[in-house]
């Protein structure tokens, strides 16, 4: 199960202390199709199958089919499968049994990681980021949520110090780790030390 793979991966960047792909190498095999992206997005030129995903992001980043709207065949067109978290190279992306199309939970589970950050990218257009806590890395897309705080806010964040954060992750088949949605933890231990003050103050 994706899933299970997903949790032995973020533990076993700890327990195992096993080798992880860092930001920079998993940045550093992704080819950028922000020029491409941006023709599709402003003249809708680039798409050859009208999936809504340019022919650059296809075969460069998803190995996706650029002539074959949904490359699976699973009645689901790949740039709704991306949009909706689902491998567009998969027709059960969640292996439950049920085709994609056919299933009304088809997204990849997702496995939550409460850590500390260790380093951050944010997406560009066309070019995905990254970030990395318990020495494992997931890649940062346009679907990523940011709860409260953006990534840009994140990223001052970290450069000021240490940043707890929830982060959740999906697997694809081929081992690769998302973040769906990244949340800035509160750290309820500076509410605690600021009412043990307020009460000796008081008496």
């Amino acid at each position: 199960m994706r899933w299970a793979r997903a949790v032995m991966v973020v533990l076993g960047a700890v327990g195992l202390g096993g080798a992880v792909p860092t930001a920079a190498s998993a940045k550093s095999k992704v080819k950028s199709c922000a020029g491409a992206e941006t023709l599709l997005r402003e003249t809708g030129r680039g798409d050859r199958d009208g999936d809504g995903l340019s022919d650059c992001r296809e075969r460069r980043q998803l190995g996706t089919l650029m002539t074959d709207a949904d490359s699976d065949g699973d009645s689901v067109s790949d740039g709704d499968e991306v949009a909706e978290r689902c491998d567009p190279l998969d027709s059960d992306s969640d292996d439950d049994g049920i085709e994609d199309g056919e299933d009304s939970t088809p997204g990849i589970p997702e496995q939550e990681v409460k850590a500390f950050l260790d380093a951050l990218t944010c997406p560009q257009v066309g070019v995905p980021g990254s970030i990395t806590a318990l020495g494992t890395t997931a890649t940062l897309d346009d679907h990523t949520a940011f709860e409260d705080v953006g990534c840009e806010g994140v990223v001052a964040l970290l450069a000021a110090g240490s940043v707890l954060v929830e982060i959740d992750i999906r697997e694809d088949s081929t081992g690769a780790l998302t973040a769906a949605g990244v949340e800035v933890e509160h750290d309820e231990s500076d509410d605690d030390e600021d009412l043990d003050t307020g009460g000796e103050g008081a008496d």
